[in-house]
């Protein structure tokens, strides 16, 4: 039997460490924990590395990054996109060869900016659960990403996109396993108290 492929999924910072930001600690990485899912039916394995609870988050990224099969990450808006750029550009110097996709709200209507500056070999644009299981078969089967649909590209210093990704409704796809993660660890941070509120009602400036 075939050894699994194991994925590093990394979740960047949500508020700059460095000027103390605050940020929102309620939100668990559900969008990885539901694209994992249907991957994991076709064998694959995921590391999640989240920077809001991981103590040493870029020790355990190239910690885990060994021997690794892929890389991807995701974010929405804000110092997120900056960190996840940032920690995308460093495996990428670290790790050349190793595959890279982002998904999220904003590589999904900005593809382009990953693409062009080396950043990911794929973006997902929208929906993301069939799309990324499909590159990473298409990956590890040899056969051309070009056809998944539901991707965005670079070939020949241009972005190009797949054929548009059907949208599919989540009670069609596996359930997200939370086995995945150390749900305690984001109670514990959710019951910190920040001056008189708790961490969860501060948000980035």
């Amino acid at each position: 039997m075939a050894t699994p492929k194991r994925v590093v999924l990394y979740y960047p910072e949500r508020g700059d460490p460095e000027l103390g930001q605050p940020y929102s600690a309620d939100l668990l990485p559900l969008e990885f924990l539901h694209i994992c899912s249907p991957a994991m039916e076709h064998g694959f394995e995921f590391d999640i590395i989240d920077s809001m609870v991981e103590p040493d988050p870029m020790g355990k990224l190239w910690e885990k990054l060994e021997g690794a099969f892929a890389f991807g990450s995701t974010c929405i808006v804000g110092y997120q996109v900056a960190d996840g750029a940032a920690v995308a550009r460093a495996v990428r110097e670290r790790h050349p060869e190793l595959p890279i996709i982002w998904g999220g709200w904003f590589p999904s209507v900005a593809p382009e900016l990953f693409l062009r500056n080396d950043l990911a070999d794929a973006v997902c644009l929208g929906q993301g659960e069939v799309t990324f299981t499909e590159w990473l078969c298409a990956l590890r089967d040899e056969t051309p990403v070009d056809e998944v649909p539901g991707l965005a590209l670079w070939r020949d210093g241009q972005m190009v996109k797949s054929p548009p990704r059907t949208i599919v409704g989540l009670d069609e796809l596996p359930a997200p396993d939370f086995s995945m993660i150390n749900v305690e660890a984001y109670l514990d941070v959710q019951e910190r108290q920040a001056s008189t509120a708790k961490v969860r009602y501060r948000f980035p400036d």
